[in-house]
């Protein structure tokens, strides 16, 4: 049976190993003044648990319909947000045929049939489609943006 010492010494031992398989450096928290096991575990779990990411830096958009000209010949439409890094989603509706499906992200302009085109680095809020949508169609994106 372990003693108290022992299950605290193993508990601290275990922050330690996470943070060091993580890659966290506690070199700055080791010359502190008065620093030690206990210290260094506490500055460790701070570190393990920074490296979670914050759910309430980004929020999710649904852009329904994306702004732009709906007449068959536009392909070319504006989100209302930019787009945080390249999580964007743009969902096609076409009437005439019934269906709805998502569009294949494509790093060419114009992208092929079935795809949009997204510049992440030049203009976060603007998308290019293939297919022009209809004046009854309908074109959504669905994506992240900075609070």
């Amino acid at each position: 049976m372990s003693t108290l010492r022992e299950t605290i010494r193993a508990a601290r031992n275990e922050v330690l190993r996470l943070a060091g398989q993580q890659g966290q450096n506690l070199d700055e928290e080791r010359k502190q003044k008065g620093a030690n096991i206990r210290t260094l575990t506490h500055a460790a779990t701070k570190l393990v648990n920074e490296a979670v990411p914050v759910v309430a830096r980004s929020r999710l958009v649904t852009d329904n319909p994306v702004i732009g000209t709906f007449d068959g010949a536009n392909t070319s439409f504006t989100l209302s947000f930019p787009v945080s890094g390249n999580e964007i989603q743009v969902i096609f509706g076409d009437v005439s045929a019934g269906t709805t499906a998502p569009l294949v992200r494509s790093n060419v302009n114009p992208p092929s049939v079935g795809g949009f085109y997204f510049d992440g680095g030049v203009n976060k809020k603007a998308i290019v489609v293939n297919t022009p949508p209809e004046v009854a169609d309908a074109l959504m994106a669905v994506y992240n943006t900075e609070r």
